[in-house]
């Protein structure tokens, strides 16, 4: 028993010791972490397509504009994936089931066409040394799947 209450006290305690800060952290006292803030998603795709100054606001105001579109979409998607999960938890029969599952699917194929399109209109945007790069095209197919899931895709 004294055991487990020694071995439940150092569990509880460990994360404290694992805090870094001004107290044993590894820093001296007022040094404080520097850490560079991680870019943000435009910046990530910008960098990887090797975008120019001229490049980044149209390519930018593609993504805005995809955003827009998908919003009511991103909202319906939110709903129906709560209306599955509902119906699995009352246990209701695999045809409603089915049919919650069917109408996400069809607002999935949805959103994936408003990731395709913004992935096509950026590619037709892009100079045909950008577009020659595959890995870079590569990492913005990769980039498009799912960025407008959420309330903001840059964030």
């Amino acid at each position: 028993m004294l055991f487990k209450l020694l071995f439940c006290g150092a569990l509880l305690t460990a994360p404290s010791f694992a805090q870094r800060g001004s107290k044993g952290g590894g820093q001296t006292p007022g040094e404080e972490a520097m850490v560079a803030p991680a870019p943000s998603k435009f910046d990530r795709i910008a960098s990887v397509l090797n975008l120019n100054k001229d490049q980044k606001k149209p390519v930018k105001a593609m993504l805005d504009e995809a955003q827009k579109e998908a919003m009511p979409l991103r909202e319906q998607m939110t709903r129906s994936r709560i209306q599955i999960g509902d119906a699995v938890a009352a246990a209701k029969s695999q045809d409603e089931i089915n049919q919650a599952v069917n109408e996400y699917a069809a607002l999935d194929g949805k959103m994936a066409v408003i990731e395709m399109r913004t992935f096509a209109k950026i590619l037709n945007s892009l100079d045909e040394q950008q577009r020659a790069n595959r890995q870079a095209v590569g990492a913005l197919f990769g980039a498009i799947h799912g960025l407008f899931m959420g309330k903001n895709w840059n964030d």
